[in-house]
């Protein structure tokens, strides 16, 4: 597991699916399915699921982090995307729309600190109470 806050580029069963065509680097599904899947995710974890230990709380916190980090990664990467997009004449909603993703890409970066700001104490607490006991 990896300390809250320390970036992880593939963590525990996060590495991507990759096709196996002319471009490895090309994933095999589409944006919208993965972003689909990571919708259901988050709402799973918004209702409430089960974190029994110090350990879990722990764990789940570092993917939470690394899932930030990804996420700030993807918008400032569609905010380019989008504003590289030039049409003929110039649309203020395209232009809108472009740093409306570049300022979400910096909000998830900043939770992600905000978030990793909690790391020593929840180190602290693994190391005097452990990391199987119960919250």
């Amino acid at each position: 597991m990896s300390a809250i806050g320390e970036p992880i580029t593939r963590p525990e069963g996060g590495g991507r699916v990759l096709g196996s065509g002319p471009n490895d680097d090309e994933s095999v599904l589409p944006a919208t399915v993965i972003a689909a899947h990571l919708e259901t995710c988050a709402a799973e974890l918004a209702g409430g699921p089960s974190v029994g230990s110090v350990g879990d709380v722990a764990a789940v916190l570092a993917h939470v982090v690394a899932g930030q980090q990804h996420l700030s990664a993807m918008l400032a990467r569609l905010a380019d995307y989008v504003g590289d997009r030039r049409p003929a004449a110039p649309s203020p909603d395209l232009l809108a729309l472009t740093e409306v993703l570049r300022a979400a890409s910096a909000a998830a970066g900043y939770s992600a600190d905000a978030l990793a700001e909690g790391r020593p104490a929840l180190e602290s607490l693994v190391r005097s109470a452990g990391e199987d006991t119960r919250l």
